[in-house]
């Protein structure tokens, strides 16, 4: 399949207070062998408290102004159904994959999935 006809995958991830291991995912998402241009990363931080979506805006500026990485911060606590529906709602691509941030995975997941 040339990376061309490769569908939109949207990865939702919920978080609370946990950025080390969000960014730990992150970080394995990124070295996966699907194009990174195909993937559309939706990180929803549910009103965390130690800085999360700061700490995303530093570290992933130039993912997040080509659009692979978007960060919605809720004020209000949503647990992590609440936030996953916030993820999909937001999201444009052709396939949704749910995760938490406490996984991280295989560099061939998403490939395999689709």
């Amino acid at each position: 399949m040339s990376t061309a006809s490769l569908p939109l995958v949207s990865v939702i991830i919920p978080t609370h207070n946990r950025k080390q291991k969000l960014i730990r995912l992150i970080n394995s998402i990124l070295q996966c062998d699907y194009p990174v241009d195909k993937l559309e990363i939706i990180v929803v931080d549910d009103a965390s408290t130690d800085r999360t979506s700061e700490e995303l805006q530093n570290r992933y500026t130039e993912l997040i102004q080509r659009g692979i990485l978007k960060v919605i911060r809720s004020e209000k606590e949503l647990f992590p159904a609440g936030a996953r529906n916030i993820g999909i709602k937001a999201s444009k691509g052709e396939y949704v994959f749910l995760i938490d941030d406490d996984n991280i995975i295989d560099k061939r997941t998403i490939r395999l999935l689709i």
